[in-house]
């Protein structure tokens, strides 16, 4: 991705954006699309899952998955080496 610093005055107005916005040039030329970034709470709010639901994934996880060590070994033991 191309990554473009922006002067302070434009980042101000930006984080005052709450939607997606269209950005234009002087000459009303569209330039592209901002979309500021989601706080927690709207992050959370979209969540599909309960928060019940969320911690029984969480424990259920801890208690049958495996460690990225054994998941390496595993496909070392599969997959020839050169």
């Amino acid at each position: 991705m191309t990554v473009i610093t922006i002067p302070k005055d434009v980042q101000l107005q930006l984080q005052q954006l709450t939607n997606r916005t269209e950005l234009r040039g002087e000459d009303g030329q569209l330039v592209g699309f901002f979309n500021p970034r989601p706080t927690v709470n709207e992050l959370m709010a979209s969540c599909p899952f309960t928060d019940e639901e969320l911690s029984t994934r969480a424990q259920n996880a801890k208690d049958t998955g495996r460690t990225t060590e054994v998941v390496l070994r595993e496909l070392r033991a599969t997959c020839p080496t050169e």
